[in-house]
């Protein structure tokens, strides 16, 4: 990974945590600008969330910060 990508992993963790799902169940990397999304979708204890909404608006987000060439999301949703 190289210093851009590191940096672009960081501000999109910095950016995961503000959403209302379970970041620590998350997995970003981040090889030549292209994401990588994976782990389990779950809402933060208490709330109550779309988690295919949030999915869709974790995507988006990810894809609209500078430098991201793609998305490979694999985020499971629970049953």
């Amino acid at each position: 990974m190289g210093l851009a990508d590191t940096r672009l992993r960081r501000e999109l963790l910095r950016e995961l945590v503000k959403r209302p799902v379970e970041s620590t169940l998350l997995d970003i990397k981040v090889v030549s600008a292209i994401v990588y999304l994976s782990g389990e979708l779950r809402p933060v204890r208490g709330e109550t969330v779309d988690l295919r909404k949030e999915c869709q608006l974790i995507e988006e987000m990810t894809l609209s910060f500078k430098g991201v060439r793609g998305i490979v999301n694999l985020l499971k949703l629970p049953l």
